[in-house]
């Protein structure tokens, strides 16, 4: 009888295991869903992908296998090197994108980068197609001398038409200006000038004492550092955004030059970067916002500074009114949501003597004055953006949500105003259960000011029902940046 090596059962058990194991891993690599989460792709192109083209085309052409939403991308560049093309067009069906070539393609490979979303407005895939131009395209243009002569524009000759059409910029206003740089930039450079001013005006107002005290000149100084930081990165994300360049790009003063001619938004960015940094005149030595010899220029400078958010959308039908309900929303809300971020980061920090208790009432006289100003010129600028229809677009429906959380804002103000008037009326010091109860009420309505401040930088990269911007400008760099 043959001797054979038993196993123990131990053995067994443990190599049954390691293949039960594997069986079960290739078994859930088999059944991962692939197809139920796939995004859209293309189905076919204009030109082909990895075709060769003898000549640049004159449009770049895409159709999708599923039915696109409104937010859609196209970028492209040969030899690695960025071209403009116009605003991509959904066709009829929705289901294919088009792209006017605005110069001529060298020759070399090419590649389009895209970026589409669905239906409802969500990410639904980004990809991109190659294709190779054999020849570059000859430009030859003809023009008619008063004389009847003919004269022809022979290539490498640079005519003065050419080069003033090289210097146009596209409208900050007709750019996709909601994309990551641009909307952070704005973000910030609206709530630093706005919490900036209003905070200078309460403590102009109703708490002269604030600049004695080593937090408030901190949280003054801070916020104007934010302020300038924002506004930097606004005013380089939007000088990119107009010639077509690299975010780096836009960091070089040269190129802020071309917001000149970006339209009036692009100007009152540049304002702003100007009077941010005038305004360290006052944020580092707050106290001249008490004096009055300095008051009004104290105050002055932050002001300007907010009012040129008002200046932001000029694409609609009554762009003066516009501007002018824009210029007093700012202003009503940079003193309500900079008034409550000092109160809820500085003046409740903690107990105090009586200055304290005539700071919060003092802000609360103002800050029902400004709600007020805010939600009925909110409501004007819907219906000049909007005309009504909210829910008729993308515009619209983020107007409905932002709504919503100013009309939180508004219910715990109002609850606030009514208990400091109740409690602070006969008050001479503020206690350590008052502090924190305010400060909690306060520090709601900041945190909701600061949502509201990013759905308006947001929908800034919006188009309104009513706007009569094309959104279809080329963007063509400028030689003033070269």
């Amino acid at each position: 009888m043959n001797e054979r090596t038993s196993v123990p059962p131990t053995g067994r058990r443990f190599r049954r295991s390691v293949v039960a194991m594997l069986i079960a891993v290739l078994g859930l690599l088999t059944l991962t869903p692939g197809s139920a989460f796939a995004e859209n792709s293309v189905a076919s192109s204009n030109p082909a992908d990895g075709s060769t083209i003898s000549t640049s085309p004159e449009q770049i052409e895409i159709v999708f296998t599923e039915e696109l939403g409104e937010v859609n991308t196209i970028a492209l560049d040969c030899n690695t090197e960025l071209h403009n093309i116009g605003r991509p067009k959904r066709t009829d069906d929705n289901l294919g994108l088009t792209a006017e070539v605005i110069d001529p393609l060298p020759k070399g490979t090419c590649v389009v980068r895209w970026g589409v979303s669905d239906s409802d407005g969500q990410p639904n895939g980004v990809g991109n197609l190659t294709f190779n131009v054999q020849n570059d395209t000859v430009v030859v243009e003809t023009t008619t001398t008063e004389a009847g002569s003919v004269e022809t524009t022979v290539p490498g000759e640079v005519s003065a038409s050419s080069t003033s059409s090289s210097d146009e910029v596209a409208q900050l206003s007709s750019v996709e200006t909601g994309q990551g740089p641009l909307w952070l930039g704005r973000l910030l450079s609206v709530l630093g000038v706005a919490v900036l001013f209003g905070s200078l005006l309460v403590i102009a107002a109703a708490w002269p004492e604030g600049v004695e005290y080593l937090l408030a000149v901190r949280f003054i100084r801070a916020t104007w550092i934010v302020a300038m930081i924002g506004t930097l990165l606004y005013v380089a994300a939007a000088a990119a955004a107009v010639t077509g360049q690299s975010l780096g790009g836009g960091f070089n003063p040269s190129t802020w030059l071309d917001l000149l001619d970006a339209g009036v938004p692009g100007i009152a960015a540049l304002a702003r970067l100007v009077l941010v940094a005038l305004s360290a005149w006052v944020a580092f030595r707050s106290d001249r916002v008490i004096d009055p010899a300095t008051q009004m220029a104290a105050l002055g400078i932050p002001a300007l500074a907010v009012a040129t958010i008002g200046f932001s959308r000029t694409d609609t039908d009554f762009v003066i009114l516009g501007v002018a309900i824009g210029v007093i929303h700012a202003l009503a809300m940079a003193v309500w949501i900079g008034g409550t971020v000092l109160l809820a980061r500085v003046v409740l920090a903690g107990p105090g003597e009586e200055d304290l208790v005539h700071a919060v009432r003092g802000y609360s006289r103002l800050s029902t004055m400004a709600i007020i100003v805010t939600v009925v010129t909110g409501v004007v600028q819907m219906m000049l953006l909007d005309g009504g229809n909210l829910f008729g677009s993308s515009h619209g429906r983020l107007v409905v949500i932002k709504a919503i959380v100013v009309a939180v804002m508004v219910f715990v103000a109002m609850s606030a105003n009514q208990f400091v008037n109740q409690r602070l009326s006969r008050a001479n010091e503020m206690t350590v259960p008052m502090a924190d109860r305010l400060r909690r009420a306060f520090g709601v309505q900041a945190a909701a000011g600061f949502i509201v401040l990013a759905m308006s930088a947001w929908m800034l990269s919006l188009t309104p029902r009513t706007s009569t911007s094309t959104r279809a400008s080329p963007i063509r760099s400028s030689n003033r940046s070269k």
